[in-house]
């Protein structure tokens, strides 16, 4: 019963519950300016939705003219990039770990005092950025805030993958109450890409200098990425609100 629920929830998401909302992801880096970049490229299948095509700004808040990377999207494709250099510098402000709505991310046993969540320039969505030097891992994430996403109530769906290429991660969509509430979001395990990096050591060194509350025994495991259903009620008013979308082939914006 459990299995045919969870093909019900992923038709949700694609329309069809024979395919993922996910269907490849890669993981690189490379050097610019004499910073260290990590670029995390993501193959959506929209299944009908019509995602617009933008790239908006990371920004340092007290400086923004400073970027600390990017995130782009397209009809077919999403992309985060960041300037770990620049960022394995940052203090994580008392970053508040929820999705524009106000709920938990879909991730859970990663380390909330190395998180960083970035609103994006001009606009509710979100960039979730991890480095756990303890646990040698890197979690990168984005929450985009879509207009027309709006069925009046607080909803997650979010269902996890693993790609034929290891890359692991969870996908999904939220809703909320106000403007800007709703959207979707996805979550990456970048932490292989680390070991290639000609500042990992540098970056570490970094990492330790940060403050750790966590205990030990968070620290002990590896994170995970959960599968978060709604209630049937509120998944039929998802499933309603996207096929509306789709069928009528809406044009998405981002707010």
């Amino acid at each position: 019963m459990k299995a045919i629920y969870l093909l019900i929830l992923l038709g949700v998401l694609t329309g069809c519950g024979k395919i993922n909302f996910v269907s490849g992801a890669q993981v690189t880096n490379y050097t610019s300016g004499g910073d260290q970049f990590v670029q995390l490229a993501v193959d959506l299948n929209a299944a009908g939705l019509v995602l617009p095509t933008l790239s908006i700004p990371i920004p340092d808040l007290k400086n923004p003219s400073l970027d600390y990377g990017s995130i782009s999207i397209n009809p077919s494709a999403l992309g985060i990039t960041v300037n770990i250099s620049v960022v394995a510098n940052l203090p994580t402000l008392g970053s508040s770990d929820t999705l524009p709505n106000g709920t938990a991310l879909p991730v859970s046993n990663y380390d909330p005092s190395s998180m960083l969540s970035l609103t994006l320039a001009g606009s509710n969505s979100e960039a979730y950025i991890e480095f756990n030097q303890a646990k040698k891992e890197a979690l990168f994430g984005t929450a985009i805030a879509i207009s027309e996403f709006n069925i009046g109530v607080p909803v997650d769906l979010f269902v996890p993958f693993t790609l034929p290429n290891g890359i692991s991660g969870v996908a999904g969509v939220f809703t909320g109450t106000q403007t800007g509430q709703s959207g979707f979001a996805f979550f990456a395990d970048v932490s292989p890409v680390l070991t290639s990096l000609a500042t990992v050591v540098a970056l570490n060194e970094k990492m330790e200098a940060r403050p750790s509350n966590l205990s030990q025994t968070i620290l002990s495991g590896p994170m995970r990425f959960e599968t978060v259903t709604p209630s049937t009620n509120n998944m039929i008013k998802l499933n309603k609100m996207l096929d509306h979308l789709r069928n009528n082939r809406t044009p998405l914006h981002v707010n």
